[in-house]
C-alpha cells in the first residue's frame, strides 16, 4: 500500500494523539458545516437517503433561502438572468453561512492552538532529558511569533478558499445541468458528488495544516543554539517511507541558517510541498535531489508522524 493509498484509508480515522485530533476536528467540523448547509440549501427539495444522511438533521441545517436556488433551477428565464440570480442567492447564503469573522476566528484559534501544543510537546522532549520545573510554556520567541502568524495565514487562505470553490461549485453545477436540460434529481446528484469532493479536500487541508502548525510550534520552542535534535516517532498508521525514519535523530537548525542540511537537519517551515517521493517526472526523466522527499513534518497529506525533542549528544563542529 503506498502512502496516497494509506492516507486516503485513514482520513477518516481519528488521530492518535486526542490533542491533535480535537484541533483536527474543531477546524474540519466549521468547514464541513458549511458545506453541507450551503449544499443542502442548494437542494432544497426531497434528498436521496444518501444524501440526507450525508447532510445531517435538515432542521438543524436549513439557513435563510432553503430551497430558493431549487426553486430557480424550475424557473423559465435566459441563461443570463438564471446564472445572475443564482450567484446573488449563493453569495447571500455563503455570507450568511461563513462569515468573514468567522474565518478569522478560526484561522486565529486553530494556530494558536497548535502552536501551543507544539511547544508542549516540545516542553516533553526536556522533561525526557531529565530537566526539572518543566511546565507549560509562556514567553514566545521572534521566531515563534513569526511562525504562528504565518500559520494563522496558511489556515485563513484555506478557509477563504473553501468558500471560493464552494460558490463557485453550486453555480458551476446549476448551469451544466440546466445546460444539459436535466431534471432535478440529476442535478442532485451532481450536487452531491461536488459536495463529497470538496468535504474530501476540506478534511485532507484540515489534518495537514493541523500537523505541519504543531510541526512547527515544536520545533520553534527549542533554541538551536543549545543543541536540539528532532527524533522521528512515526504515526501508527504511517507509511513505508515514513517508518523508515521512525527513531532517527535530526539536529534543529534555524530557517535563517545557510549552513542547512536537508538530510540531517530540519528547521521551522522545512516542507515538501513541490516534492515527490517518486525519483522520476512523468516524462521518465530522473528527478534531482532538490525535487525528492526529505524528512520533513508532515511528510505528506495526513501524514501524522510526530516529532519528540532530545539534547544533542554531541554537536557537529560548524
Amino acid at each position: 500500500m503506498n502512502s496516497s493509498e494509506r492516507g486516503a484509508l485513514h482520513l477518516w480515522s481519528p488521530n492518535p494523539d486526542r490533542a491533535v485530533a480535537t484541533i483536527e476536528a474543531d477546524l474540519y467540523r466549521p468547514g464541513f458545516h458549511f458545506l453541507a448547509r450551503l449544499y443542502g440549501a442548494a437542494l432544497g427539495v426531497p434528498a436521496p437517503r444518501r444524501l440526507q444522511k450525508a447532510l445531517g438533521d435538515p432542521r438543524e441545517l436549513r439557513p435563510p433561502g432553503w430551497g430558493e436556488l431549487a426553486r430557480l433551477f424550475r424557473a423559465g428565464a435566459s441563461p443570463e438572468q438564471l446564472v445572475a440570480r443564482w450567484q446573488v442567492v449563493v453569495d447571500r447564503l455563503a455570507d450568511h453561512l461563513l462569515p468573514d469573522r468567522t474565518k478569522e476566528e478560526l484561522a486565529t484559534r486553530t494556530a494558536i492552538r497548535t502552536h501551543l501544543y507544539g511547544r508542549v510537546r516540545a516542553r516533553v522532549g526536556e522533561a525526557l532529558e531529565g530537566a526539572t520545573n518543566v511546565g507549560v510554556p509562556t514567553g514566545m520567541s521572534a521566531l515563534a511569533r513569526e511562525s504562528q502568524a504565518w500559520t494563522r495565514l496558511k489556515l485563513l487562505e484555506g478557509v477563504r478558499d473553501l468558500d471560493h470553490h464552494a460558490r463557485r461549485a453550486v453555480v458551476e453545477t446549476f448551469l451544466h445541468s440546466r445546460e444539459a436540460g436535466e431534471d432535478v434529481k440529476a442535478l442532485q446528484r451532481k450536487l452531491f458528488d461536488r459536495f463529497s469532493e470538496q468535504n474530501r479536500d476540506w478534511r485532507r487541508l484540515a489534518l495537514t495544516e493541523t500537523a505541519a502548525a504543531v510541526s512547527n510550534g515544536t520545533l520553534v520552542a527549542v533554541d538551536p543554539e543549545e543543541g536540539w535534535e528532532a527524533e522521528w516517532v512515526a504515526s501508527p498508521t504511517a507509511c513505508a517511507w515514513c517508518r523508515r525514519w521512525h527513531g532517527q535523530s535530526f539536529r534543529v537548525m534555524s530557517p535563517e541558517d545557510p549552513r542547512k542540511d536537508g538530510q540531517r537537519e530540519v528547521w521551522p517551515g522545512k516542507s515538501n510541498l513541490g516534492r515527490s517521493p517518486s525519483p522520476r517526472r512523468r516524462d521518465g526523466h530522473l528527478r534531482g535531489e532538490a525535487e525528492l522527499w526529505w524528512p520533513a513534518q508532515p511528510c505528506h497529506p495526513n501524514c501524522r508522524c510526530q516529532w519528540v525533542m532530545r539534547r544533542a549528544f554531541s554537536l557537529p563542529v560548524p
